[in-house]
């Protein structure tokens, strides 16, 4: 559950994204605790068997291939923001292929009205001091789904986590870590999309299929 100063961000991050027509393109997503990601190395999110996805902790240089779904905001030497890539990922369809520069790294060029989503994203998180929290996600999808279905995280091992497809009514004691912003209610909102386990980020027992 959310505290206040949460929904608040949310509700600005919802509002945000429909004002700049980006609720295709970018999602909110919660600053993984676990598994601790050491410097220089990435979540590496691949498909498994069973739409099933596993997100293992990888040495940045051995990632190949990728688009980037999810970045944080983090401060440089010089104390500016700074907007990281941290969970590359394979395979995945977009909603809207070719319109978001995914990488938003290594000197690209990102064209507008992105740069402009991107910097009053990045001005909300500093404003809300939301740097640990959270993060700013790309609405993808690996696998066809029902509305009825969402993607519930399970820890695989003490350095990898399994994400598996289950019904929406099966996560009510799960806390969600990704939401994507739904516009065709009458006021935008977060529509949480995955969730995590209980005790994930705690425990080490495996309730997935991936190995």
């Amino acid at each position: 559950m959310m505290t206040d100063a949460e929904l608040a961000f949310a509700t600005e991050f919802s509002d945000l994204v429909t004002r700049f027509g980006m609720a295709g393109t970018y999602g909110l997503a919660r600053v993984r605790r676990w598994p601790e990601l050491p410097r220089d190395h990435v979540y590496f999110e691949t498909e498994g068997p069973e739409r099933t996805l596993q997100i293992r902790v990888v040495p940045h240089h051995a990632v190949y291939g990728a688009v980037n779904s999810i970045w944080h905001v983090t401060i440089d030497e010089n104390g500016e923001d700074l907007l990281v890539p941290v969970q590359p990922c394979l395979h995945a369809r977009t909603r809207e292929s070719g319109n978001c520069p995914f990488q938003l790294a290594g000197g690209m060029s990102i064209p507008e009205p992105h740069a402009a989503f991107i910097g009053k994203f990045v001005e909300l998180v500093r404003r809300r001091g939301a740097r640990q929290e959270f993060a700013l996600a790309r609405v993808h999808r690996h696998f066809d789904m029902t509305d009825d279905e969402v993607l519930l995280e399970s820890a695989a091992d003490d350095r990898s986590l399994c994400v598996s497809i289950v019904g929406r009514a099966s996560v009510e004691d799960s806390d969600p870590v990704l939401w994507f912003v739904d516009t065709t209610r009458p006021q935008p909102e977060l529509l949480p999309v995955q969730y995590v386990s209980p005790g994930t980020g705690i425990v080490t027992e495996s309730e997935g299929v991936c190995g």
